[in-house]
């Protein structure tokens, strides 16, 4: 196989153009143009109206999508993207590194539908010129149920972590989000120690640091310690417990679950 493409396409359209020149073209050419002016508002109109109606179509697509899901389901996406975005803009920077994380996500974890990824990218760009505050956003937040709030805290880790360091601003605004969401510090050490394991020094942590920031313990912990951080993080995390959010987040938290289970019988040998 050749990959170096040796037809002559390009050298006839050169010599069609030169062949165009010497004949006379551009005196025809300016024959054409009043020709071209007078059709140009008609072609213009053509355009705005085509975008129109693509743009009303793609709205009347969305509100049916968004119209055959649960409520709840509705409700919490749209929640959960604002307030990553806010996670986002917490710096004072959109990096696109953070918008590719909560992306991925929807994604990769979720494994949302084509329709679903349009909706959450309409979510993000609308979020982004929103200036709605944190405030009544978290006072809306409070209607669900804690496990929800831990989905959300772990997403805006891996946002304000997707640079591999956080800055001062964004520490603050994650202050100031477990306040208003009234995240316990157990279960925020929990999932922040699993995190400052990963980023917060520049050797690797070991497996077995891992598996005790899992559970959210030290690594001194007792057996009866590990334990009793192993039957709190299961209740948290219990799937049954976010199911009328969707199956999609119902597998986000088998997969905590497994991960839990994982630390579970590594810890307890």
């Amino acid at each position: 196989m050749y990959y170096r493409n040796y037809n002559n396409g390009g050298n006839f359209i050169w010599l069609g153009i030169l062949l165009f020149i010497a004949l006379g073209g551009f005196r025809t050419l300016l024959l054409f143009i009043p020709v071209i002016f007078s059709f140009l508002p008609i072609l213009l109109t053509a355009f705005f109206v085509f975008k129109l109606f693509g743009g009303i179509s793609r709205n009347f697509r969305l509100r049916q999508h968004v119209g055959s899901s649960p409520k709840e389901r509705s409700r919490f996406m749209e929640l959960l993207v604002r307030i990553l975005i806010k996670a986002v803009q917490a710096d004072g920077k959109v990096d696109q590194r953070e918008l590719q994380i909560i992306r991925q996500f929807f994604q990769h974890n979720l494994r949302l539908s084509q329709m679903d990824m349009t909706w959450v990218n309409d979510l993000i760009n609308h979020a982004l010129k929103s200036d709605q505050s944190l405030m009544s956003l978290c006072q809306e937040f409070q209607n669900f149920d804690p496990q929800a709030k831990l989905i959300l805290l772990e997403l805006v880790y891996q946002v304000l972590y997707a640079d591999g360091q956080m800055a001062r601003s964004e520490k603050a605004f994650l202050d100031q989000l477990i306040t208003l969401l009234q995240i316990s510090e157990y279960d925020h050490s929990r999932i922040r120690s699993n995190y400052e394991q990963r980023y917060g020094s520049s050797t690797r942590s070991a497996k077995g640091d891992d598996y005790y920031a899992v559970l959210g313990v030290s690594p001194d912990a007792s057996s009866e310690e590990i334990k009793k951080a192993y039957k709190s993080a299961c209740k948290k995390y219990h799937p049954d417990k976010v199911q009328h959010l969707g199956a999609e987040f119902r597998n986000v938290a088998e997969d905590k679950i497994k991960k839990i289970n994982e630390a579970y019988s590594a810890l307890k040998r």
